[in-house]
């Protein structure tokens, strides 16, 4: 038997390993090249850029830090001539040539932020035309050659041979893909826009951002390739529709063979970062301490997100309809910091006016708007069964009830809740006396309205503090005459204030099981042997509850 379950083990190794190996991220069995290259000059009839060289340098950091690209193996150009282009690549192509074996997979990765025009790059007043880049870049001896052009009319880089938009592309889970991908950032007669909002140009900003884990789809902390395009084409074309440069739309043409997919970065390589809770929507914004925009996502509600950022101070922003909250944070190296809903605080969408404007209807509108958002109110429900293990006149005594009602934002719990008194149903058994021809059996029970606020719902155990104001009554039976109704000598009703405590632990995402402790005070109990001091006591309870948290 230990031979035969160590040979399963075993073999569960072999393919588990053989599974990490296939989809392993870049830097394992994966040498990674690559070319970076910025230029903010594009000659004297052209505007100088402002962000093109920090664009590459920005790239080049993502690349190092989750992309497997080590700091021998890149080669970063600034504002260079023709010849030191033409040099560096012919460096790079010989670095690779060298680096060659039969055990490794290279991959290179050219990078240029710039201008450019319908027929080359611009770097000051020399061109490096399209077809001699695409040969050059073809001619690099690698199984995997990605290029990204981040200039205006750069599309028509992809359509030399024949490139055009074609499906969504590299969805298989393996990486045995050989051959090119261009992608650029805009279409062949569109400008390629930078802002001085995100103090960069818009594409790399995006694709960038999609890299650093907003791009993650499946939640599996790799970026691929389609992932990366397609985060990058949505959120461009999205945030330059209404610019003055007119929409902007990447373009890509991919001539690849073999089945598989190009993993870009993985964020589980980073050392730091920020893990957004499943409960948070909405826009996201990752501000560094000098109020740079470092990363910009649109998280959807009911799953975790990771983006990788480096060590530092940083303030997080979240519009989430009309309401925005942010907090601040500062990450250390190795550091990776969890936010959680409750962490963001309430800030205000500044209302402004024009100078000279009237206030119309339309404005009044809008400023209630901000006031009042229910985009972000969650619904849920919850219902648990639980019993209270307690003292009831001196006697062990236990009460079953349940309870159950609406969850707002996963929180707070608007319900109600009723117990009722199992054991001991005897009065013998309630006082330790002897009665003879009286009336001998117990009922009681009670309920009303309740409120409960669970406090980090999302994490592995939560604490909640509840209080049930609640009506009740309780009646003593004659055994010998059980329907008896004239019974008004023998019953009673009393008022019930009862806080409460629990600790619950999430068992999965619609069950609790929780343990607590109350306290029952009551007022209005005095019959025969049972008055308010005998019902008033603390109990140990015991909950479980299921819904939709």
């Amino acid at each position: 038997m230990f031979r035969f379950s160590a040979g399963i083990l075993l073999i569960a190794i072999i393919v588990l390993t053989a599974s990490v190996n296939s989809h392993a991220a870049p830097g394992q069995n994966i040498r990674r090249f690559a070319m970076i290259v910025g230029a903010n000059n594009g000659g004297p009839e052209r505007v100088q850029l402002r962000y093109a060289v920090s664009d590459a340098s920005t790239m080049m950091n993502v690349l190092k830090s989750l992309g497997g690209v080590d700091v021998s193996d890149v080669l970063l150009l600034h504002n260079p001539d023709r010849r030191n282009f033409i040099s560096a690549l012919a460096r790079v192509k010989g670095e690779i040539q060298g680096a060659r074996s039969g055990k490794d997979r290279i991959e290179f990765i050219f990078y240029y932020s710039g201008h450019s025009d319908s027929e080359a790059i611009l770097l000051g007043r020399e061109k490096v035309f399209y077809k001699e880049l695409k040969d050059g870049i073809r001619g690099i001896p690698a199984d995997v050659r990605i290029a990204i052009l981040d200039s205006c009319s750069s599309g028509a880089f992809t359509r030399i041979k024949g490139g055009s938009f074609k499906a969504p592309f590299l969805l298989d889970t393996s990486f045995n893909m050989k051959g090119d991908a261009f992608m650029t950032s805009s279409s062949s007669d569109e400008a390629s826009q930078e802002s001085e909002a995100i103090k960069g140009s818009f594409f790399t900003y995006y694709l960038v951002s999609g890299l650093r884990g907003s791009a993650d789809m499946i939640r599996d902390g790799r970026i691929t390739l389609n992932e990366a395009y397609q985060y990058a084409y949505n959120e461009t074309l999205a945030r330059t529709e209404k610019t003055s440069g007119g929409a902007q739309h990447p373009n890509y043409d991919i001539q690849m063979t073999g089945t598989g997919d190009v993993v870009i970065t993985d964020v589980r390589r980073s050392t730091s970062g920020v893990i957004l809770d499943k409960r948070i929507s909405g826009r996201i914004y990752i501000r560094n301490d000098e109020r740079i925009l470092v990363a910009e996502t649109y998280k959807s509600y009911g799953s975790e997100l990771e983006i990788a950022i480096e060590e530092g101070k940083y303030s997080i922003t979240n519009h989430s309809g009309n309401n925005i909250s942010e907090t601040d944070i500062k990450v250390s190296s190795g550091e990776r910091i969890s936010i959680a809903q409750e962490q963001l605080r309430a800030s205000f969408t500044e209302y402004a006016v024009l100078r000279g404007d009237k206030q119309t209807p339309a404005d009044e509108k809008q400023k209630k708007e901000i006031m009042l958002d229910v985009d972000r109110i969650e619904h849920g429900w919850y219902f648990g069964l639980a019993n209270q293990y307690t003292r009831l006149n001196g006697q062990w005594a236990d009460f079953v009830g349940a309870r159950g009602g609406w969850i707002i934002n996963h929180s707070f719990l608007l319900g109600v809740s009723g117990y009722g008194l199992v054991y001991p149903t005897n009065r013998e058994g309630l006082t330790g006396k002897i009665y003879e021809g009286e009336e001998k059996r117990i009922s009681m029970g009670f309920g009303g309205p309740m409120i409960e606020y669970f406090f980090h719902p999302d994490r592995l155990f939560t604490f909640a503090p509840a209080l049930t104001i609640a009506g009740g009554s309780f009646e003593y039976i004659r055994s010998d005459d059980e329907d008896n109704d004239d019974e008004s000598d023998y019953a009673d009703t009393f008022f019930v204030i009862m806080p409460e405590l629990y600790v619950y632990a999430n068992i999965t995402e619609y069950i609790r099981i929780g343990i607590g402790v109350s306290y029952r005070h009551s007022a209005g109990i005095n019959k025969l042997d049972l008055d308010d001091n005998d019902f008033r006591n603390v109990s140990v309870n015991i909950m479980v509850a299921g819904g939709w948290f």
